[in-house]
C-alpha cells in the first residue's frame, strides 16, 4: 500500500490463549512523503476490511496527529470522520483524536483495537449515546466496553467544563451498560497544556490538577474509592481533553487485581507537596487516582496493564534531567511491577511461566531525545512493538513517560 508503513502489533493485547476471543492492537503510520491524508485513510480502510475478512472486529480507533494548530486539528478530524463514516458506514467504530506527533515527526498514526472470537455466539455491537459511539463485545457473561471520547463537540474556552462534560458522557455510557467507573480497568487521559496554570479571582489552577479533581468527583459518585484503573495522564498539543477507556463486566470469567509498586508510592497517596495549584472543588486537592498496574486473570493466563510510568522514586522525581538516566529508571520501575516477588506481595500466588512485554508506548518531551529513548527501549524490550510520540509529561522536570502491557502465562494448576 503506497504511502504507508505497517507496524503490525500482533498479540498486542491478546494474552488469553485459552479464551474463545482475543483482543489485539494494530498500528499503521503514514510516511513522511505520504501523498495525502486521503491516501492514508484508504489504506486504513483497506486494512480494516482485510481484517474483517479474517474474522477480526474493529472495536476502536485512536488517531495520533502531528499538529499543534487547533484549526488544522479540527479540519483533519472532520476529514477523517467523514471518510470513515461514508466508507465503513455502520461498522465505523468509536474514534478518538490525539494531538501528539507520532514516531518522530510523521504526519499521522492510527491505533486500531481489533477483537476476534472463536465462539459463534460472540460478537460486537456498535451503540451510541447520541452522538457518541462506543463498542460492546460480549462473550458468555463477560462484556468488554471500548470507548474513545474527545471534546470536538464542546466549546474549548473553559477547560473545567471540557473535562467535566467529557467525564459526564463517559459516565452516562457506562450507566447505559449497567457499569460504572468501578468497571474501568484501563484509562487514558490526554490533557492540553498539562503542566500550565491559569489564574482567576478565586485562585491559580493547574490543568493537570483540574483533571485530577474532576476525575475524583466522578469516581466518588461511582463509589470508587480503591482498586482504581490503570491509567495514563499525559499532555497533548491541542484539543483540550480526550479520554479513552476499557471497561469490563465479568461476574465469573475474569479476575481483576490491582498491583502496587515496591519502589513508587501509590499515586493516590501522594502528599500535598507534590500537587500544584488550587482545588477546583470546595475540598482538598485530589491526588492522581490510578493504580500502578492492573492484572486481568483468566485461568492460566493474564494481562498486566502498566500505567504511564516515569522516573519517580517514592513520590519524588529523580533529581537529574539526564534523559538516559530517566529512561533507564522508568523502565526499571516498570519491571519491578511484574516480578513474581511483587505479584506475591499483591496476593497473586501463582507460579509465573512467562512474563513477556507485548506493547510499549513512550511519551518523549523533547524531540532531540527521541533516538536515545528509542534505543534504550529497544534494548530492554527487544522485539516488542514500540510507539514513540511527542508529548509533555505531568511534571516539568520529567522528560519521558512509558506505558506497557505484559502477557503473563502461569504454570497450570493441577
Amino acid at each position: 500500500m503506497a504511502g504507508v508503513q505497517f507496524f503490525l502489533f500482533k498479540n498486542y493485547l491478546s494474552p488469553f490463549s485459552n479464551m474463545s476471543f482475543q483482543i489485539s492492537y494494530e498500528i499503521l503510520t503514514s510516511e513522511k512523503n505520504a501523498t495525502s491524508l486521503d491516501t492514508f485513510l484508504q489504506d486504513v480502510i483497506a486494512f480494516t476490511r482485510e481484517a474483517e475478512g479474517k474474522g477480526a472486529m474493529l472495536a476502536k480507533m485512536a488517531f495520533f496527529l502531528n499538529t499543534s494548530c487547533t484549526e488544522q486539528f479540527r479540519q483533519t478530524k472532520a476529514q477523517i470522520d467523514s471518510t470513515l463514516t461514508s466508507q465503513l458506514k455502520d461498522k465505523a467504530p468509536p474514534t478518538v483524536f490525539i494531538a501528539q506527533s507520532p514516531l518522530a515527526g510523521l504526519p499521522c498514526a492510527v491505533e486500531m483495537t481489533l477483537v476476534s472470537s472463536g465462539s459463534q455466539g460472540a460478537g460486537i455491537r456498535f451503540k451510541s449515546l447520541s452522538p457518541f459511539k462506543y463498542a460492546v463485545v460480549e462473550e458468555g457473561d463477560a462484556r468488554w466496553l471500548f470507548l474513545g471520547l474527545d471534546n470536538h463537540h464542546l466549546p474549548e474556552n473553559n477547560f473545567n467544563a471540557l473535562v467535566f462534560n467529557t467525564f459526564d458522557v463517559a459516565n452516562k455510557i457506562l450507566e447505559a451498560e449497567n457499569m460504572s467507573f468501578k468497571n474501568v480497568i484501563r484509562q487514558w487521559n490526554y490533557i492540553e497544556n498539562i503542566t500550565n496554570t491559569t489564574q482567576n479571582q478565586s485562585g491559580e489552577y493547574q490543568y493537570y490538577q483540574i483533571f485530577n479533581d474532576t476525575r475524583a468527583l466522578f469516581y466518588e459518585n461511582s463509589q470508587l474509592r480503591f482498586d482504581f484503573p490503570a491509567a495514563t495522564g499525559i499532555g497533548c498539543d491541542t484539543g483540550g481533553f480526550a479520554l479513552e477507556l476499557i471497561a469490563l463486566s465479568s461476574p465469573d470469567l475474569f479476575k481483576s487485581i490491582s498491583i502496587k509498586s515496591p519502589v513508587q508510592k501509590n499515586a493516590y497517596e501522594y502528599s500535598d507537596g507534590v500537587l500544584i495549584g488550587d482545588a477546583i472543588h470546595p475540598v482538598a486537592r485530589q491526588a492522581p487516582l490510578f493504580e500502578r498496574a492492573k492484572m486481568v486473570m483468566y485461568k492460566n493466563s493474564a494481562i498486566v496493564y502498566v500505567s504511564g510510568t516515569a522516573a519517580i522514586s517514592g513520590e519524588k522525581s529523580v533529581e537529574t534531567r539526564d534523559p538516559e538516566h530517566q529512561t533507564e529508571l522508568t523502565i526499571q520501575n516498570i519491571f519491578e511491577l511484574v516480578t513474581e516477588t511483587n505479584l506475591r506481595l499483591n496476593n497473586i500466588h501463582r507460579k509465573v511461566k512467562t512474563m513477556s512485554p507485548s506493547y510499549v508506548r513512550a511519551y518523549v518531551k523533547n524531540k532531540d531525545h527521541n533516538d536515545l529513548v528509542d534505543k534504550i527501549c529497544k534494548k530492554h524490550f527487544a522485539g516488542t512493538p514500540l510507539l514513540l510520540v511527542q508529548s509533555d509529561v505531568c511534571r516539568d522536570e520529567l522528560l519521558v513517560e512509558i506505558e506497557a502491557a505484559f502477557h503473563c502465562q502461569f504454570i497450570s494448576q493441577q
